[in-house]
């Protein structure tokens, strides 16, 4: 006698708590909280750092190689967004092993508590080595 099919295969929509009774969505506060996002004015990075100024995040930390773009992010995010002086632009290219003793010295220095680090930086290495 062949076995009796699996309603939870043949049936995911049916049997699936989360997929019939999906959680709530939330809006989780980041009241009071400081964020660092490396690579925030483009992409992914971006798109984090609109989502935690729009959270209520006290501080946004957006660390750029490049201050002129990432000007032009933080005036996209505060556009977005609608909450200005959030978003702080600081210069980090992790090319450049001074830029990053730089940032770190102003982040010891200017920074009281971290309370998220975005680590979403590329590097690109224009050149092969062994």
């Amino acid at each position: 006698m062949p076995a009796a099919p699996n309603p939870w295969r043949t049936d995911p929509w049916r049997t699936d708590p989360w997929r019939t009774d999906p959680p709530k969505k939330t809006k989780p506060s980041f009241a009071g909280r400081t964020i660092i996002i490396t690579g925030a004015n483009t992409g992914v990075g971006f798109e984090a750092s609109v989502k935690f100024v729009e959270l209520g995040a006290s501080r946004v930390i957006l660390a750029v190689r490049s201050i002129k773009k990432g000007e032009d992010a933080r005036a996209q995010i505060e556009q977005r967004s609608g909450r200005k002086g959030v978003a702080e632009v600081w210069e980090l290219d992790m090319l450049d092993y001074e830029s990053i003793k730089a940032f770190a010295t102003k982040v010891d220095k200017e920074v009281e508590c971290l309370d998220i680090l975005v680590l979403n930086a590329g590097v690109i290495m224009a050149t092969y080595q062994k």
